[in-house]
């Protein structure tokens, strides 16, 4: 009986130990779980999209005064340029959107006018043809270099439907009179016009050739008396004009001036330039003379 006892006492040591194991391995086990699954503080990052894209148009030689005077003959400086103020290392792909607008006399309102209607396109002395007894004046280096004008009824062009014109309510589309031109080539950014007002734009002579466009033109003519006299206006009843202009950008998503093909300028038969272009047009198709904050009126 007393070996069976001790026997019995000896097990239960055995078995205690064994449960001890079992029981720290257990716990070991337990731990190591909670280890694995013990959670760190919570940490949010929040991503807020900016409208941090700037944009000026400037006419540096463009004296409004002087325009707001003018009269046969007479040649007028206008240089509108594009300029990217945004200055953190954006680039930008620009549009400009043109209205030509007329009005006989000051107590009547502007209308609109095609550019074919506004210029004279036949440098003669003899009397025009009806089709082109509207022209005013000539438009200098027109368009400048580097800029593409769109064609509205290109298929590709889908925004071209939401173009409205001055003083419309509705969408044109494709059979509108004003005009949009895109800039070849993307805009870089510098820190030396970051913010700059137009004010101070326009007294800068060191702007970088890379941050701005070339001018779309370069100056306004009127023509002769003896043209305009020949195109059915009298001296008496010149009528007031302005050419209105507004800018749109979007970012250069690719942050270079290449696109395809190792190009530094727009394709327009490119896929990709043409979506760039299309996603302009769409910025200032109904920013009409009425309605564009950021636009410029001359020689009215």
């Amino acid at each position: 009986m007393k070996k069976k006892k001790k026997r019995f006492a000896k097990l239960k040591k055995v078995l205690a130990g064994f449960l001890a194991l079992v029981l720290v391995v257990g716990l070991t086990i337990v731990g190591t779980l909670a280890y694995l699954s013990t959670q760190s503080n919570k940490v949010t990052n929040v991503f807020t999209a900016t409208g941090n894209i700037k944009l000026n148009l400037i006419e540096p030689s463009f004296d409004s005064e002087e325009a707001s005077k003018f009269k046969p003959a007479g040649e007028y400086p206008k240089d509108p340029t594009l300029v990217n103020t945004t200055g953190d290392d954006s680039s930008e792909w620009v549009i400009l959107r043109v209205d030509y607008m007329v009005s006989p006399d000051e107590d009547t309102a502007y209308s609109n006018m095609s550019k074919d209607d506004i210029i004279y396109k036949n440098q003669t002395t003899t009397k025009l043809d009806a089709a082109n007894k509207k022209g005013l004046i000539t438009i200098g280096d027109f368009p400048g270099s580097d800029w593409i004008k769109l064609d509205l009824s290109s298929s590709w062009l889908t925004n071209a439907s939401k173009v409205k014109q001055a003083g419309s309510e509705n969408a044109v589309g494709k059979n509108a009179i004003c005009e949009f031109y895109v800039y070849k080539k993307s805009l870089s950014s510098d820190g030396n016009v970051k913010n700059k007002t137009t004010a101070e734009l326009h007294n800068m002579n060191n702007i970088g050739a890379s941050v701005k466009t070339s001018p779309l033109f370069s100056k306004i003519t009127v023509h002769s008396q003896e043209q305009l006299e020949l195109n059915g206006y009298t001296m008496d009843t010149l009528p007031r004009f302005k050419i209105d202009i507004v800018g749109g950008a979007i970012k250069n998503e690719g942050d270079d001036s290449t696109l395809t093909g190792g190009k530094t300028e727009l394709d327009v038969a490119d896929t990709k330039s043409q979506t760039i272009m299309n996603n302009l047009l769409g910025l200032v198709a109904d920013k009409t003379p009425s309605n564009a904050a950021n636009s410029s009126s001359s020689l009215g």
